[in-house]
């Protein structure tokens, strides 16, 4: 007689899938080794990815962006509001717009 599995517990996997008459067996897929990434990658393309997307810090590539100008308010959907939300149609349908 089998035990039940104590609680939060799954039962084991069978070791070996079994095959119908006539097929072959089934394996596991063969997985290439991945080499090193960066090996695959030429030393200029690189350094300018590096210096693209990773500027030195101080430099002005690296500083904040300016702070936005704040800007007049915009009339959407009739209603005139500093920050517009586009709202739905009242019947669930049709255009959105001014």
């Amino acid at each position: 007689m089998t035990q039940p599995l104590p609680a939060g517990t799954l039962p084991a996997l069978p070791t070996t899938i079994p095959t119908l008459p006539g097929l072959p067996p089934i394996t596991a897929p063969a997985v290439p080794t991945i080499p090193d990434p960066t090996t695959l990658i030429p030393a200029p393309l690189a350094t300018a990815i590096r210096s693209l997307f990773l500027p030195a810090a101080g430099t002005s590539a690296s500083a904040a962006a300016v702070p936005c100008r704040r800007q007049a308010p915009f009339t959407v959907q009739g209603e005139r509001t500093q920050y517009p939300r586009v709202k739905p149609s009242a019947n669930g349908t049709g255009p959105v717009g001014p």
